[in-house]
């Protein structure tokens, strides 16, 4: 099934990636905002709405950057898991 880009572009696809963050893959998002700001910050991820010209523009940059971008540092913290089960739990 084919999608024509138009000048809403709510369509909310749940199921798939929204807001990437896979080592060694670069994304355009067709949203103009994200829940995930760490990947435009990274550079793993840009923002391109729905303007055809815009996202087009995007994607060369994209592809024009190679796949290599820093990780966030928040998500190299070692042993999350256990500190937010302190937090949950009152423990600090």
């Amino acid at each position: 099934m084919r999608r024509k880009l138009g000048a809403d572009c709510r369509d909310n696809l749940a199921s798939g990636f929204r807001d990437n963050l896979l080592p060694g893959v670069r994304s355009v998002t067709l949203r103009d905002v994200t829940e995930r700001p760490e990947t435009i910050e990274c550079g793993s991820n840009m923002l391109a709405g729905c303007e055809p010209k815009v996202i087009l523009r995007c994607v060369e940059t994209v592809l024009a950057q190679g796949r290599a971008w820093p990780p966030p540092a928040e998500y190299l913290e070692a042993d999350v898991s256990s500190k937010v089960v302190k937090i949950v739990l009152g423990y600090r």
